[in-house]
């Protein structure tokens, strides 16, 4: 090892260890993204850590919860067991540390769509609601005979859908959960199996208003967008094939969860409300169309799509 000139002898272990501190970062502090995280039972969530510096090689981190009993975590997953207030700690490989609250209350779905899509006379309507059809329906098997037949969606037959008396859905609504099976054979960037806007007004670059799902063989994004000159970054995204999957996203007032086949993709804060993305009338609703130059389709299969909200009568 040359110093000052000239050469000083050290060891094997000695120079592993100035190489080693050449080449490692070490955290000085790690941050939740929130300081509290709000859960209902059923849905579990992604808690993101930010390290400091950013380049801090050893992002390992040990998890630890004080109640099993209200929240468990593995990897980051903050699973909901039962009502009531629990801490989330992580800790770092140099034992930095930080912490949140998770307040889980229990989760009072009730379901406000429902369409199995067997037939068009009695497939695109259930729980209150219905889906219009704009094209002719082509309906083909579903993943397995239980479930019988799946709507066949692209650019010549796409859905809307309303309250079965034509009113819009979801019209003072801040939280809903979207779940439905899809095969995909989108491959380009569009694939919309859900959107939902203000109106049918083609959107604009940076100003965009809507909440949607793109769906596509080479993975599944989701948009929750209110913009007004920029967009904030914040898309979730998850894996995809070919093959049949199951979709659900949950939307509440704070984040945005993405689950495929039962397990957690993605999940982002979102201070952007439902009520104030679709405007106070409540918006439409489309199923295999977004509204961005003269269409935007999905093309594919869908079976067993089912929307839920928050029963608020029975939380109380």
């Amino acid at each position: 090892l040359k110093r000052h000139g000239g050469f000083v002898n050290i060891t094997q272990e000695e120079y592993d260890r100035l190489i080693d501190a050449r080449d490692n970062v070490s955290a000085t502090s790690i941050s939740f993204d929130f300081e509290t995280m709000a859960l209902r039972t059923g849905k579990s969530k992604k808690a993101n850590i930010t390290f400091m510096p950013a380049n801090t090689t050893n992002k390992s981190l040990t998890w630890e919860t004080s109640d099993i009993s209200v929240a468990t975590v593995e990897n980051g997953v903050v699973t909901p067991k039962s009502e009531g207030k629990a801490t989330i700690t992580a800790t770092t490989n140099n034992g930095k540390s930080a912490s949140c609250t998770v307040i889980v209350e229990e989760n009072y779905e009730k379901l406000i769509a429902d369409f199995n899509f067997n037939d068009s006379a009695t497939g695109l309507k259930g729980a209150g609601a219905k889906a219009t059809e704009n094209g002719t329906a082509v309906y083909s098997d579903s993943f397995d005979e239980e479930n019988g037949k799946a709507i066949s969606i692209s650019s010549s037959n796409w859905l809307t859908v309303t309250k079965e008396d034509g009113s819009p859905l979801l019209k003072d609504l801040e939280e809903i959960t979207i779940s439905y099976y899809s095969k995909s054979t989108n491959t380009s960037s569009q694939g919309w199996a859900f959107y939902a806007a203000p109106n049918t007004n083609t959107q604009i670059y940076q100003q965009e208003h809507y909440l949607g799902i793109m769906d596509r063989t080479t993975g599944v994004t989701v948009e929750r967008y209110h913009n007004s000159g920029a967009r904030p970054g914040s898309n979730l995204t998850g894996s995809s094939s070919a093959n049949w999957k199951h979709v659900e996203l949950v939307i509440t007032e704070a984040d945005t969860t993405l689950y495929i086949d039962g397990t957690l993709q993605d999940s982002r804060v979102s201070t952007y409300k439902l009520s104030d993305i679709v405007d106070s009338t409540g918006g439409i609703i489309q199923i295999g169309k977004g509204n961005w130059g003269s269409g935007e389709y999905f093309t594919g299969l869908i079976d067993n799509f089912k929307i839920y909200a928050q029963d608020e009568s029975q939380a109380e």
